[in-house]
């Protein structure tokens, strides 16, 4: 019995997403679920040291092309003495030699470097007139090799070997255009290449299937169409519908064929009503909804004695959803009020430029401060207040966090974060968008919202937020998840 999600995420910036598998990985090792989490294409090896330094254990999880040549694994365990040793590179003149790579001469257009992590090597470059031509990758063995052709993007031929050495499958990509081999049978793109994958696997009607994502994605036909006998289910991890009534494309798949989905996970009671209801209005099929939220907490942090007076925190991606002018905005009229306040948001993204410019034009450089991705753990019991601005939050996990740590939240009543962790006027301000007619009506009501929150007793505050955050540990959240695969 086999929970198997798809997928590990590659060629994206880090998201909530990847945040809400840390947080399932650390539940199902509580609950004793059996799980692997999927990579469906090669990732670059970054991705791994993301995904198992954010919690993911390497153990948990599978590549499906490395998993087709027999390699369930995706360790690597040639040291570098001894990848040296097999590539003869002893006597070869050593022109460079970093914390995690080797640089080896072989002519003068020639070159070989190792790329190493804990003296174990998992990738090795083959260079020529300063071109990567080559790159072959290394789990206890050889298991692919990647050719580049001159002045193109990609890989352009790609073979794929087993522990004896033998070439299980081959690839090719010409413009684009994705082809894979299996002896005689040719096989199109990604997708071909999952079907392969999918049936491998033999999944059985005491394995699960779980999609954090679905539209677009290789593996998503290829599940509907190879594993009927398992369970399958789809979280979604964004709103269903959009505030002006458009449905979010993202799920037009999932929608249309929801009826062939065993379930599908929310994160709020809140989304599963308005779900329902939105399914039925469209008459689209219907399976069952779920409630679990898309994070859980080990434990309630008590640690609120260095907490700042006036302090405001936010972490988030600096993207146009989370509308951080709206806070940044705010925070220079709060001062006007509340000399002592000051206002640190934590992350990076597209907008940072703008939200940048927003401070120096206002002089505000000395409260608002552009902090960039920091360890939350300790800027969390700093802080007395948390801002959201987004436009919407699935669950948001930030918000979650905060009330782990007993600080309040100013927040848009926006779906579903804002009123899952608000309690008005008890642990921080929803502020409602109805009847707001403009962005500076919207900065005025969020700038006496934080002001007035000041006004809160601390203690009680701490309080609330505490029990709210009780209905998240992990205990609690782990028996959905047991209840959910084992019914």
């Amino acid at each position: 019995m086999t929970t198997y999600i798809f997928d590990l995420l590659v060629g994206y910036e880090p998201n909530g997403v990847d945040n809400s598998q840390v947080h399932r990985a650390r539940v199902f090792d509580k609950q004793n679920i059996d799980y692997c989490y999927i990579f469906s294409v090669l990732p670059p090896r970054y991705k791994f040291r993301y995904f198992r330094d954010l919690g993911i254990s390497l153990d948990k999880m599978i590549i499906a092309p490395f998993y087709l040549v027999g390699e369930t694994g995706v360790k690597s365990t040639i040291s570098v003495q001894e990848m040296i040793s097999k590539l003869k590179l002893e006597d070869k003149e050593c022109s460079e030699k970093n914390f995690d790579n080797i640089l080896y001469k072989i002519s003068d257009e020639h070159s070989i470097r190792l790329w190493f992590e804990d003296n174990i090597v998992y990738e090795v470059y083959h260079i020529y007139k300063n071109e990567l031509y080559q790159i072959d990758y290394y789990t206890s063995f050889l298991i692919c090799r990647e050719f580049f052709n001159k002045d193109q993007y990609g890989w352009s031929k790609r073979f794929f070997y087993n522990k004896e050495g033998k070439l299980v499958y081959e690839g090719y990509n010409i413009k684009g255009n994705i082809k894979y081999r299996f002896g005689s049978d040719w096989i199109d793109g990604e997708h071909g290449l999952m079907e392969i994958f999918i049936k491998s696997l033999s999944l059985s009607n005491n394995d699960t299937v779980i999609m954090d994502r679905i539209s677009g994605f290789p593996y998503s036909q290829a599940l509907l169409k190879y594993a009927e006998d398992a369970k399958k289910g789809v979280f979604l991890h964004s709103i269903h519908q959009f505030r002006y009534g458009a449905m979010n494309y993202e799920y037009y798949y999932l929608f249309k064929y929801a009826s062939k989905f065993d379930f599908i996970i929310v994160s709020t009671e809140l989304q599963k009503i308005e779900l329902e209801r939105y399914l039925k209005e469209l008459k689209l099929p219907i399976c069952t909804i779920v409630v679990i939220p898309a994070a859980s907490i080990e434990k309630l942090v008590f640690e609120r004695n260095n907490v700042i007076p006036y302090s405001a925190m936010i972490a988030t991606r600096l993207t146009p959803r989370k509308q951080l002018d709206i806070a940044i905005r705010a925070a220079i009229k709060v001062r006007k009020i509340l000399p002592q306040f000051y206002l640190n948001i934590f992350g990076k993204g597209e907008d940072y430029e703008m939200l940048n410019q927003i401070i120096i034009d206002n002089n505000a450089q000395n409260y608002i401060k552009l902090c960039g991705y920091q360890d939350l753990t300790e800027q969390y019991k700093r802080h007395q207040l948390y801002i959201s601005t987004a436009s919407w939050e699935t669950l948001g996990i930030t918000l979650l966090e905060s009330v782990t740590n007993g600080l309040g939240i100013v927040g848009i009543d926006a779906p579903y974060g804002g009123p899952t962790f608000i309690q008005n006027d008890l642990n921080g301000y929803l502020i409602s968008e109805d009847n707001i007619e403009s962005k500076d009506e919207l900065v005025e009501k969020m700038t006496e919202a934080i002001i007035n929150y000041y006004d809160l007793n601390p203690q009680m505050v701490a309080q609330y937020s505490y029990q709210i955050a009780s209905n998240y540990l992990d205990e609690i959240v782990g028996k959905k998840w047991k209840t959910l695969i084992n019914e």
